[in-house]
């Protein structure tokens, strides 16, 4: 319950609302649902190896506690994304609905930010994004396997590269 899951829940559920040209109308949800699930993957990462991870021993110094004046403002967020998280209409609704006025520029359609809005297609995305991402975290070791008996890559061999197929296209396409 915290106010990440409450933003998440809006962009998945707005996903369900969004009609691209041509495209199958599951294909956006799709992406959305894909984005979060790699968004567990890396957060699951991030939280283990940070906090229940091996100690790095490579430090040239010991680490030690931040004094209370750089934890204090760390503190206040994590208060206020809980209280957001809990009670959103309450808290995080007025501001949401001015900012999103100022910037629409007209009245807002009927929206509500609650904790819980039932057994919904947004609640059923967010399930396949946590277990895929716990799946994907899970699968990390394979992952890294994989990718390192894969031929070395040069990212600026290929940018380069890009680069200069473009030129080539659009100095084709400019001198007909």
């Amino acid at each position: 319950p915290l106010n990440g899951f409450l933003s998440k829940e809006i962009l998945l559920e707005e996903s369900l609302h969004v009609h691209v040209g041509g495209l199958p109308g599951w294909l956006v949800p799709a992406m959305v649902t894909l984005a979060a699930l790699l968004s567990v993957t890396y957060s699951v990462r991030l939280i283990r190896d940070t906090f229940f991870g091996p100690r790095p021993e490579s430090y040239p110094r010991t680490p030690h506690e931040p004094p209370r004046g750089m934890r204090m403002p760390v503190e206040i967020l994590v208060v206020l994304c809980v209280l957001i998280g809990l009670v959103p209409a309450a808290l995080a609704e007025p501001l949401v609905a001015s900012a999103a006025t100022a910037v629409a520029g007209e009245e807002l359609p009927e929206f509500h930010l609650a904790l819980w809005h039932g057994l919904n297609m947004p609640l059923l995305m967010s399930m396949i994004a946590l277990a895929g991402g716990a799946l994907l975290y899970g699968a990390r070791a394979r992952l890294f396997a994989f990718h390192a008996a894969l031929p070395r890559v040069v990212a600026k061999r290929i940018y380069d590269g890009s680069l200069q197929g473009l030129y080539n296209v659009a100095s084709a396409i400019t001198f007909r």
